[in-house]
């Protein structure tokens, strides 16, 4: 099965034909930023403008995680432009207005939704790493949060307008921006400097060293 979003809904192909769910039949706006594929086996929508919605393919409904229950200033500015689910169910989501969110579901537990939020990040992706780390990319640099010591590593770069970000086997970052072609980070390793490498459309591959904890 495939799930596409667009400006008009979000629609799935099973192979032969195609449906798409829109603001009459259960997505809150039509306009879909991101999408992601819970390890529980439903599908989280971020919309442009009435935040987070997850379909449960168990009940074929839709729970929408914007207005009552959600903190105030995740409801006023609800553009939701990343998510990132986690294996025991919970979700990252990204926003570049308000910063980034955690979401334990009420669904998990019968209780209410416990959403934590952390301002000072903003966030284009997110990306789930192999020891369950989180990584950010947004217009101000490059973030990891290390959820066993709580503490997030900003990483910043000559050009910090990113817009993508995945994570190779060997652990270094593969880091798309908006206007200024690839870049590769390698964290710092015992005590070293962090390798950062441009990749431009002119072949150019530059290096640069930096790091900032907070």
């Amino acid at each position: 099965m495939v799930w596409v979003g667009t400006a008009a809904g979000l629609a799935r192909f099973d192979g032969v034909s195609w449906f798409t769910y829109t603001s009459q039949n259960g997505v809150p706006v039509d306009h879909v930023n991101d999408l992601a594929i819970s390890p529980r086996g439903g599908i989280w929508v971020g919309s442009w403008e009435s935040g987070l919605s997850y379909y449960d393919f168990s009940v074929k409904a839709w729970n929408n995680y914007w207005g009552e229950g959600s903190p105030n200033n995740f409801s006023r500015n609800g553009s939701v432009g990343a998510i990132a689910p986690m294996s025991d169910g919970s979700v990252w989501i990204g926003t570049a207005v308000v910063g980034v969110f955690h979401l334990i579901p009420g669904m998990l537990s019968g209780g209410k939704n416990t959403w934590t939020r952390y301002g000072t990040i903003e966030a284009r992706a997110l990306h789930v790493a192999n020891d369950n780390s989180i990584w950010v990319a947004g217009e101000k640099g490059i973030a990891r949060f290390d959820p066993i010591i709580e503490k997030w590593t900003v990483y910043h770069h000559t050009t910090d307008n990113f817009t993508a970000i995945d994570q190779a086997t060997d652990g270094s970052l593969w880091i798309g921006t908006w206007d200024d072609g690839v870049r590769h980070l390698i964290p710092a390793k015992n005590g070293g400097n962090d390798i950062w490498e441009t990749y431009t459309s002119n072949g150019h591959k530059l290096r640069f060293f930096k790091q900032l904890e907070f």
